[in-house]
């Protein structure tokens, strides 16, 4: 199904999304026959998108794309399909301007795929995302699954700010039977959204280049995928170590952009 045009009407009701997210010219990665420019109208501050899809290049590596061209980088449902999605994201960085956004949409291994292994639904998913505490029932974990906390916290240092992620299950059907691919229908979407704030980047020779300190960017309110999360000094980074099933925490790590905000993650219920 589309997801990207799923997302449209939930996006439109997130100031995030019409004020800081989508403003300005944006490149969306693994457009396909379902782009973000169709919608360019609907967001206030969204001047034009370009189409990045197999015609323009390899996802990836973003071949040919200056450093911080964009003003923000958007991708729905391209990253499972890549083979190293840290090396993607890492490069979608790079092609981001300062103080841009990386918002990128991805199935959850749990609502999507039902905790199966190679995806029944798309044989090309390469990997499966989840942060592992799922809420129904026990699971086996499969060697490409990636929890994307640790993903995105693995970035390299002074990288970009985690700002949003989110676990999107508004929509999921609880009734329907495990064996149903949700995404078929008009309404679930069935995924895990992000965005990180671009704070610097690395070049394609693998040489950081300093944009800017995290510290100096607004303090980040996160979306976390199951509960609220509040912000505590020092830090910019944040992993994910569950204690309980009933209070599940993580504090940041000061080792990353040392003087910026850290995140304490609620993955319980609230």
């Amino acid at each position: 199904m589309y997801e990207c045009s799923k997302a449209v009407a939930r996006r439109l009701r997130d100031p995030g999304f019409l004020q800081r997210y989508f403003v300005g010219v944006g490149l969306d990665v693994g457009s396909g026959p379902d782009p973000l420019g169709r919608y360019a109208a609907l967001f206030p501050r969204l001047a034009a998108v370009e189409p990045w899809d197999v015609a323009q290049g390899d996802a990836t590596l973003l071949q040919g794309v200056p450093d911080a061209k964009y003003d923000f980088v958007h991708s729905s449902h391209c990253l499972e399909h890549l083979y190293d999605p840290q090396v993607a994201l890492v490069n979608w960085m790079r092609v981001t301007k300062p103080l841009g956004h990386v918002i990128v949409l991805i199935p959850d291994y749990e609502l999507y795929e039902h905790r199966h292994w190679p995806s029944r639904y798309n044989p090309d998913h390469k990997h499966a995302f989840w942060p592992g505490v799922g809420e129904r029932g026990p699971y086996t974990v499969v060697s490409p699954l990636l929890n994307p906390l640790t993903l995105l916290t693995a970035l390299p240092p002074k990288i970009g700010l985690l700002v949003k992620l989110e676990r999107l299950e508004s929509t999921f059907l609880e009734r329907e039977p495990d064996t149903t691919d949700q995404t078929l229908n008009p309404v679930s979407e069935c995924a895990i959204e992000f965005s990180i704030s671009a704070c610097g980047t690395v070049s394609a020779s693998g040489t950081e280049t300093f944009r800017r300190r995290c510290g100096s960017a607004p303090r980040a309110t996160v979306d976390t995928l199951w509960g609220a999360a509040a912000s505590t000094p020092t830090g910019c980074s944040a992993t994910a170590s569950g204690t309980t099933p009933t209070s599940r925490t993580s504090s940041a790590s000061a080792g990353r952009c040392a003087d910026s905000p850290s995140i304490r993650w609620r993955l319980g219920a609230t």
